[in-house]
């Protein structure tokens, strides 16, 4: 018998936008799942709502991101490739 377990959860949304109402509506949508699916697993829960990068973190963490992806902020802006 094999087991599942969820311990991350990276929602993947559309970064095509800066409009900030769409991007919170986005966060919430996310946090909103990721508390539902915990409410439905015993005695295991996804741990880390991974969602928000450097331009908007802070809205993230405002709507319950637990990790966020900070590098271009860090280590600055990557250089394309050609």
């Amino acid at each position: 018998i094999y087991t599942l377990s969820l311990h991350d959860a990276l929602p993947i949304f559309d970064s095509n936008t800066d409009d900030e109402t769409e991007i919170r509506r986005c966060f919430k949508l996310a946090k909103s799942l990721n508390d539902q699916i915990n409410e439905q697993i015993v005695n295991r829960q996804i741990v880390n709502l991974s969602m928000g990068m450097s331009d908007d973190y802070q809205l993230a963490i405002e709507c319950g991101s637990t990790m966020v992806r900070i590098g271009s902020s860090i280590f600055g802006e990557r250089t394309p490739n050609p």
